[in-house]
Formats: C-alpha cells, structure tokens, sequence
C-alpha cells in the first residue's frame, strides 16, 4: 500500500511535471512569437524612416538648388553693369531650370519678366505649366 501510494504521487508530480513542461513550451513560443512580430515591426519602421529620410534629403536639395537658382538670377540682375563681364553666365539656363524645378507662381512671374521675346515666354509658359517639353 505505500508502495501503491508513492507510485500514485509519483505519477502525479509527473503529470504536474509535464503539464509544467508544456506550460512553460507555449509561453516561450508565445514570446518568440512576440518578438519575431517584433523584429517585423522594427525592420517596417527602418524601411519608413530611410524613405522619410530619402524624400527629405530630395526636398532639401530641390529647394536649396531653386534657392542658389534664384541667387544667381537676382544677381545677373545686379550685374547689368555694361562693363560687367558675364558672358560665362548662362541665365536662360538659369531661368529654364528653376522653372523646372520650382512649381509656384514666382517663378512663372520671374521667367515672364526676365523673357525678352515671345517665343521664349511660350517655351517658359510651357515649361512651367508641366507640358510635355523636354527638361533640362
């Protein structure tokens, strides 16, 4: 009879054990789980942040290029000294290139005012107005 009652609380600390076991099998999955959805969610927000720096970076350089555009124009415009020399200045470039880039009215009213003929205004007008002419 003790003998039979050892062997049944053996048999029950071994049932417990086991239950313990498995218990213990589901939290680690259930936690490795977690961190694999994790481990997702970081690489997600790694990709969003690198495309946020990304589109970012492009707006900072389009604006800075639009803003050395416009510093360049305003000043061929200061310079139209007659013995000033800048023949190396290509501002219908200028002028053509910050249309492309710069999307607002300003430079719309800039190119109109600095285009001296009307085909040039076309062209500018175009340019701005996004149609099909070819980018610089």
């Amino acid at each position: 009879m003790l003998l039979d009652h050892n062997l049944e609380e053996a048999e029950q600390k071994h049932l417990d054990f086991q239950k313990m076991f498995l218990a213990k099998d589901k939290k680690i999955s259930s936690l490795e789980n977690e961190i694999n959805l994790v481990k997702r969610e970081l690489v997600l927000t790694q990709a969003i942040a690198q495309q946020e720096k990304e589109e970012v970076m492009e707006g900072a350089k389009l604006s800075g290029t639009i803003t050395m555009l416009k510093i360049k124009l305003q000043m061929a415009k200061e310079a139209e000294d007659p013995s000033f020399d800048r023949s190396a200045w290509d501002q219908e470039a200028w002028k053509l290139k910050l249309a492309e880039l710069d999307d607002e009215e300003e430079a719309e009213e800039v190119l109109a005012n600095e285009a001296g003929s009307s085909e040039l205004k076309d062209a500018v007008e175009e340019t701005v107005g996004g149609g099909d002419a070819a980018k610089v």
